[in-house]
């Protein structure tokens, strides 16, 4: 599909602009998060992720939220709302996504902040690394080291 790669082109002509762009993957910004729990540093890491003009974070929604997941998720796009763009890129509808919340409240408050004046893109079709892969019975190319 390129969900990854049309938002890193998104990301790249925005510096091109003039634009600070952050992009992170949604698995690794949650485990930074639940480390910045810990070490108490929770606030600053979020407000870190605010400051950019533009925020992408790929691949959400894998799996459902932990409460905290949930939480930091609200938090980081109540600081965002109409100050920075914020791209999400996922492989389910945002008909699915209310599941992935323990809390339906904070998730419809999360989701009516999110859609509203947003542009929700989608693509159906083969993944774009499937499309890529050699068909089978296609001689392999062999890497040597």
């Amino acid at each position: 599909m390129g969900k990854s790669h049309i938002a890193l082109a998104l990301g790249h002509e925005a510096v091109r602009r003039g634009h600070d762009v952050r992009y992170i993957q949604a698995p690794r910004l949650f485990r930074t998060l639940e480390a910045a729990r810990a070490d108490l540093s929770r606030d600053r890491l979020i407000q870190n992720y605010c400051s950019y003009d533009f925020l992408i974070v790929d691949d959400f929604g894998l799996k459902p939220l932990t409460d905290e997941q949930a939480e930091d998720l609200y938090d980081i796009i109540y600081e965002r709302y109409q100050k920075g763009s914020l791209m999400l890129t996922s492989n389910r509808s945002l008909e699915e996504w209310m599941a992935l919340f323990g809390d339906p409240i904070q998730a419809n408050s999360l989701l009516d902040r999110l859609c509203h004046n947003a542009h929700q893109l989608e693509w159906e079709g083969d993944s774009y690394r499937r499309r890529k892969r050699p068909a089978k019975g296609s001689p392999s190319k062999e890497v040597s080291p």
